[in-house]
């Protein structure tokens, strides 16, 4: 079916849920009641572009029948890829600045429609922001190495897409980035402990970057710059990484 016009305004935010999954003594909870997570990383199915950009209902529709089956396989949860690589969300200009959430306006209006669909089969969707696994798109690299360019993405898409979807209930959780280890600068000897991955010699790890790998510091400023901004905007959030 033929992509719908850009929606002229989204559906109205949900009240603030009565219950909300949290971390309670180690673990996780919904409600004060501790659960367990058990579902399906559906990663994509149309890599780095499944919302956004003017989608079709038949897409949406073709999202919502993992959820269904996933429901009718007794999970409860759902890991699902958002900009992956950043080819198509968000939009960069020239210079590699970010300047809107997507071609058409219609991401977060497709992020809540999912959210609303996965909220009537009692899952919980975790968005996963980037992917460290595979990462070729410059524009994306310079996101660790410029600040500047960093918060332009924060600004103009992080912060306005998690104020907009914070009392979704069926939001689990934000993950920043897919294994990041996979783009890090490994084996490589530094004073602060924090920045030091020589611990990670002989492991695989920057697997995805054998030539130009992302220093830890960098990695690290770039997880907790968007971890700070989530919590920020929406304090009751839970924010995670999708370590190997």
């Amino acid at each position: 079916s033929p992509p719908p016009s850009p929606p002229s305004s989204p559906p109205p935010p949900s009240s603030p849920p009565s219950a909300r999954l949290t971390v309670l003594n180690r673990t996780l909870a919904w409600d004060g009641v501790p659960v367990f997570l058990s579902g399906v990383n559906l990663a994509w199915l149309r890599y780095g572009n499944d919302f956004g950009n003017g989608q079709s209902n038949a897409h949406f529709c073709a999202l919502k029948d993992v959820l269904v089956n996933t429901s009718r396989a007794g999970g409860n949860s759902m890991r699902v890829w958002l900009h992956v690589e950043g080819y198509k969300t968000p939009v960069f200009d020239a210079d590699g600045v970010v300047v809107a959430t997507d071609s058409t306006g219609s991401l977060i209006y497709d992020m809540r429609r999912y959210l609303r669909a996965a909220r009537q089969l009692d899952i919980l969707i975790f968005f996963v922001l980037w992917n460290g696994a595979v990462l070729k798109h410059q524009r994306v690299k310079d996101l660790f190495s410029d600040m500047s360019k960093l918060d332009s993405y924060i600004d103009t898409v992080l912060v306005p897409m998690v104020r907009s979807l914070r009392d979704e209930p069926a939001l689990g959780g934000w993950d920043v980035i897919n294994e990041p280890e996979g783009s890090v600068a490994a084996d490589v000897a530094d004073p602060n402990p924090c920045y030091d991955t020589t611990p990670l010699a002989r492991t695989g790890a920057g697997w995805a970057q054998p030539t130009e790998p992302i220093p830890m510091e960098q990695v690290l400023r770039f997880v907790g710059a968007q971890a700070a901004a989530i919590h920020a905007a929406a304090p009751a959030s839970l924010v995670t990484v999708g370590s190997w």
